[in-house]
């Protein structure tokens, strides 16, 4: 752990004092030691000082971070994506809500402006993109393909960002909960047809055996996993139509990004033709 405010404490456990600008090439290899993947800005500015986009694939070394910031006069970010998700809430009012229902996290820089953004962990093999005025806020969601301006980082007022407490390893953030980022339409309310002895249990199997599939994932064949999941439904579990849509609904939650209802109804009916034709089982 470290403060890169006004002191660092180095992972040896050593403090010593450090000003703003002789150190941002140890600051720098600190967030490295931890796990994040730092690259070098234009002093005062978030604009990039080089083309960052392979380091999304590898991680940056040692050498690089060495000479990236040997001029002590630049700002400093760091590439979220491959495990790191930030939550950039800019409404000061905002962030005890979205602590709330993203769940809490010590590791927090507030900003010049005052906001803060909010560190997380993703779920493992689960791949988040990036999204501006969450739920018409200003919230914005930064994840693969992104970075997050940081300490010792300045604006062009020369005002600072600080972290309000620990730096921790980014293997020990806390997985963030994603759901409420998602702008989600009304869902349709569907009655259930029963008209076989069994069809309790039927329901609840499948259900269960939804709980243990992951959801799809865009541009990992997706719709073909999608179309998987309800052409069993139909098959194996043998239920309707009007019995599967609930259970589909609540499956669609874990897919990155959910279907929306249109497409999703639209699967389930292709697996419905699909069972007549062939026939359930």
């Amino acid at each position: 752990m470290f403060f890169p405010n006004e002191k660092m404490k180095t992972l040896s456990g050593t403090t010593r004092e450090k000003t703003v600008n002789d150190g941002m090439v140890g600051v720098a290899l600190e967030y490295l030691k931890l796990g994040f993947r730092p690259i070098p800005l234009i002093a005062g500015t978030k604009r990039a000082q080089l083309k960052w986009k392979e380091y999304q694939s590898r991680v940056p070394t040692e050498q690089e971070v060495q000479s990236w910031f040997a001029d002590t006069e630049q700002n400093i970010a760091l590439l979220t994506g491959n495990g790191v998700v930030v939550v950039d809430v800019d409404d000061p009012t905002l962030v005890e809500v979205v602590i709330e229902h993203c769940g809490p996290t010590p590791m927090r820089c507030q900003t010049p402006g005052g906001g803060l953004h909010l560190y997380y962990a993703t779920r493992p093999g689960v791949h988040y993109g990036n999204a501006v005025r969450i739920k018409g806020k200003s919230i914005d969601l930064r994840c693969e393909g992104g970075y997050a301006v940081c300490p010792w980082s300045r604006d062009e007022n020369g005002t600072r960002y600080r972290w309000l407490g620990n730096v921790i390893r980014g293997d020990d953030l806390p997985r963030i909960n994603v759901s409420w980022l998602r702008d989600r339409k009304h869902r349709k309310r569907v009655i259930k047809i029963c008209d076989a002895g069994d069809c309790e249990a039927r329901v609840r199997t499948a259900r269960n055996y939804l709980a243990r599939i992951e959801g799809a994932i865009s541009g990992r064949r997706g719709h073909d996993r999608t179309f998987r999941v309800a052409c069993v439904l139909m098959s194996k579990f043998g239920l309707t139509l009007e019995q599967a849509w609930p259970l589909f609904l609540e499956w669609n939650q874990q897919c990155e990004p959910p279907w929306s209802e249109k497409e999703l109804l639209h699967k389930l009916q292709d697996a419905v033709k699909k069972c007549s034709r062939f026939g359930k089982g």
